[in-house]
């Protein structure tokens, strides 16, 4: 009784391993990788000198996908100056500025709404596809221009605003 009890396990391992060594019905693919270049992407780095963004949209509408897209992309970059302020103002903070970040981000948010009302794309392409439009789209602002007007705001809403030592930190 005790010889079938041994026996039954060491057969099932045996079918296991054999089911598990026959690779014959097993597939292998080559899977080759392709590089994919996004239009106007080349322009959607920020720098030293500008903050950078871009998008792409798709519709059946030409003028929606571009619609889509510019406002994607501008809201890539209302999020990047507003990433860098909040850090600027984390470190400006820090030295002994005892000023609520919350001020900051409020100011960024009006600096930015009036910086991106005369936004203009500094790449706009277009491909179509089945009758389906993807627009590509690149914005940029001047960090120069952004800090000023945020320094600007900060200047009047902060007592004792150092503009200089924010500045420092916002161009880290």
């Amino acid at each position: 009784m005790k010889l079938p009890l041994i026996i039954s396990p060491f057969i099932i391992c045996l079918l296991a391993l054999s089911s598990c060594s026959n690779n014959k019905n097993l597939i292998t693919s080559n899977i080759a990788t392709t590089e994919v270049t996004t239009l106007c992407s080349e322009l959607g780095e920020s720098d030293n000198a500008f903050f950078r963004a871009i998008a792409n949209a798709t519709s059946s509408n030409i003028n929606l996908s571009r619609d889509k897209a510019i406002n994607q992309a501008r809201t890539q970059l209302a999020q990047k100056i507003i990433d860098n302020t909040k850090s600027a103002a984390t470190k400006y903070s820090s030295k002994g500025k005892n000023t609520d970040i919350k001020i900051f981000e409020s100011v960024a948010n009006d600096a930015i709404e009036m910086l991106l009302k005369d936004l203009s794309p500094t790449c706009e392409k277009y491909s179509e596809t089945n009758g389906r439009y993807t627009t590509y789209i690149a914005v940029e602002i001047e960090r120069t221009k952004a800090l000023e007007k945020i320094n600007s705001l900060l200047t009047n809403r902060i007592q004792g605003f150092n503009a200089e030592i924010f500045a420092k930190f916002f161009n880290e």
